[in-house]
């Protein structure tokens, strides 16, 4: 039986590559693209004999032909169950990366959206045939609101970044080389970075900001009259995975929120894998436990004492060294997609 990844075209290059793509080479998959946006970026890297139309599963299902449906947000999973419903049939699978109702309750969206999302993710949690969650908290997050215990995977976003980190660049080269790879987004905690980037009381000391958003970067540092210099710039996804290397702090602030705690950000696996010590708090899904100790944990609360105690403890060479370094690749590389392939390949390619 063959696999149907059913897969929004507004998807992020960087997680279609990363998360998608790789399983699109199996010689049993296929793909199906819904919604407009990155019609050229994802047809160009699919093998076109893979990427099915709407008239050719209306087709082969009413003929018949049964597939194992996978999505990985909530229209996906009502595009399956249509396409299922068609043939009499089919297998759902449902790849939870993220919690949609409780994005919207953070971005203040209407009770009304919120309800039906929930709504929908519930009735998810509970019709697929198999699921799969980013993080231990989303399973626990599901559980409790749902008061349905059922076996899932557990597989976090996974990497496809291999650094030699004997070849990077030595750690505290001058002064320390902070970095941030993302957007504007509420939850990315912006305001906190800055601050915090500002209060740490180290010479030498440089910020680099990789983004699509360079305008909105540039409008928001002039709003609050931050007089530092800051380096923004935008870079392709493969050349921000060469550059990591350069940099020895990586910022990924979380707020306590749902949409945090159950998460699985690939930044944060891109910095870890890169050498790239990450700058977060307690708050980011599994990972704030999985790497306590191998990142500088700030409390989002308190930004100007996590800022000076960092300061003292870089100051005292007390912080980090290359051997940690080496560790975060070390333990970045149980979450790469080699790591993971054989059971991400029986979960989509087996009933």
């Amino acid at each position: 039986m063959q696999s149907v990844f059913v897969i929004s075209r507004k998807t992020s290059p960087a997680i279609f590559d990363s998360q998608v793509l790789p399983l699109l080479r199996h010689k049993r998959a296929l793909v199906y693209f819904y919604s407009n946006g990155n019609v050229e970026c994802f047809d160009m890297k699919v093998d076109q004999s893979k990427i099915v139309s709407t008239l050719y599963l209306f087709r082969s299902v009413l003929y018949g032909k049964k597939y194992i449906f996978i999505s990985r947000e909530v229209i996906g999973f009502l595009l399956s169950c249509f396409f299922s419903l068609l043939g009499i049939r089919g297998w759902l699978k449902h790849d939870f990366r993220a919690i949609f109702s409780e994005e919207l309750r953070f971005n203040d969206a209407s009770w009304i959206k919120i309800t039906t999302a929930r709504l929908l993710e519930y009735w998810i949690w509970r019709m697929a045939d198999d699921v799969r969650v980013c993080s231990n908290n989303m399973k626990l997050y599901f559980e409790n609101i749902s008061s349905f215990h059922r076996d899932c995977l557990v597989v976090p976003s996974f990497h496809n970044n291999v650094v030699d980190v004997v070849s990077t660049t030595p750690f505290k080269f001058s002064g320390p080389r902070f970095v941030y790879v993302g957007g504007m987004s509420s939850w990315q905690c912006i305001p906190e970075i800055i601050k915090f980037y500002d209060a740490v009381g180290v010479s030498g000391k440089s910020l680099t900001i990789i983004t699509k958003d360079i305008t909105r970067f540039n409008q928001f540092i002039f709003s609050i009259g931050y007089s530092g210099k800051i380096n923004i710039i935008s870079l392709d996804q493969n050349e921000v995975l060469n550059h990591l290397p350069n940099f020895d702090f990586g910022f990924i602030m979380r707020s306590n929120s749902v949409v945090n705690t159950t998460s699985s950000p690939l930044k944060f696996l891109e910095y870890a894998s890169s050498g790239v010590v990450p700058i977060g708090t307690a708050y980011i899904g599994d990972f704030s436990n999985a790497f306590n100790g191998l990142m500088y944990t700030v409390d989002i609360d308190d930004i100007p004492n996590s800022a000076v105690e960092f300061s003292k403890k870089y100051n005292s060479c007390q912080l980090l060294d290359n051997l940690t370094r080496k560790n975060l690749v070390d333990i970045s590389s149980t979450y790469s997609f080699s790591y993971h392939i054989d059971q991400l390949e029986k979960w989509c390619f087996c009933l």
